[in-house]
């Protein structure tokens, strides 16, 4: 199969879309919160943010030693988690990690490390008015 290389004009539009949205997107959240319940809801993303950063710290050292196929794995496994508990900026832009030019990596992931630390910072405002 043949990946395509986003450009920096492809990078830039999904970061513009992606500072348009929520970084959470709470309806997926509360399908999910629904389905499972809170307690388990809550067990899972707990689970997420030790990983993702574990994902992150990848995702950064693949940068920094311009390998290509460890970002995308690190970057896939981010974008996956991500996805799923409706982490929509952050899946946003570890889906253009995993597939974009070398030359623009270095710009992404820090879009990427910022979605991360402003998802965090919702999540448990989010999460402390919850309680």
């Amino acid at each position: 199969t043949t990946q395509t290389t986003q450009t920096t004009q492809d990078v830039d539009e999904v970061i513009a879309a992606s500072e348009d949205h929520a970084p959470i997107d709470a309806d997926s959240v509360g399908q999910m919160r629904d389905e499972l319940g809170l307690d388990v809801w809550t067990a899972v993303a707990d689970i997420y943010w030790p990983q993702g950063d574990i994902d992150l710290a990848a995702c950064r050292a693949a940068v920094v030693a311009q390998d290509a196929e460890a970002r995308r794995r690190a970057a896939h496994s981010l974008k996956g988690a991500s996805a799923s508990l409706g982490f929509a900026s952050i899946a946003s832009l570890a889906a253009v990690l995993e597939r974009c030019d070398p030359g623009v990596a270095v710009t992404t992931l820090a879009q990427l490390e910022a979605a991360c630390s402003q998802t965090r910072t919702d999540w448990s405002m989010a999460t402390s008015v919850a309680d």
